[in-house]
């Protein structure tokens, strides 16, 4: 099926339809893609679904004889949103900050140019949204981490540099996306969530 050429109306069931029958072995609570290994812990504990997107891309990888690169943790498809869900139960390090970029970057990518041959996920009329589920108990500063890094995130959903580029965001290490977000939109909806925020709306974001 070529998912250019379906009618608007039905652009998003196709792909959705697509994606899950190929990777429906991939399809688990998110209790278990949320699970923190290191700390052994669950984030969010909870019998809602979400694909694992981390063994998706670890499994092609291995396909292609290729090293796995940077994804988010999960991929959902809700309310015609095709959601990029990453979870953090961990203190942000400009390391761990700099590989949240490259996980949107090589995931958006992945399904650009592996998953639909090189077209863009735009020209199917594909909304995307990011969703950060962090705990802010294991976060230097509480959420004040979190919402530095969300203005600048923002700004690069909406095609712009943020006015501290100059400084704190080329001292994290982010010079790289910066200059990619000159020439790309990444989603149309970007959340930063408590792991309780998300559990209580997480309706909106996976299925059962």
């Amino acid at each position: 099926m070529n998912l250019l050429s379906a009618s608007p109306i039905h652009k998003y069931n196709d792909f959705e339809n697509i994606f899950s029958k190929k990777y429906r072995e991939y399809y688990q609570e998110i209790s278990k893609i949320s699970y923190d290994t290191t700390n052994k812990y669950i984030l969010c504990d909870t019998n809602w679904h979400a694909y694992n997107f981390d063994k998706i891309i670890k499994s092609w990888s291995i396909k292609q004889q290729l090293n796995p690169f940077f994804t988010v943790d999960a991929v959902s498809f809700k309310s015609d949103f095709l959601n990029f869900i990453e979870f953090k139960n961990a203190k942000l390090s400009d390391e761990k900050k700099y590989q949240i970029y490259l996980k949107i970057d090589e995931s958006y990518r992945w399904f650009e140019k592996v998953f639909l041959e090189s077209h863009w996920l735009d020209a199917i009329d594909i909304k995307k949204r990011f969703i950060f589920v962090y705990n802010p108990e294991k976060i230097a500063n509480g959420d004040k981490g979190y919402r530095d890094i969300n203005g600048t995130i923002e700004a690069l959903a909406n095609n712009k540099i943020p006015k501290e580029s100059k400084g704190e965001i080329v001292k994290s290490k982010l010079r790289r996306i910066n200059e990619m977000s000159i020439l790309l939109k990444y989603f149309d909806d970007i959340q930063f969530l408590t792991a309780d925020e998300f559990m209580k709306d997480i309706g909106k974001y996976c299925n059962r």
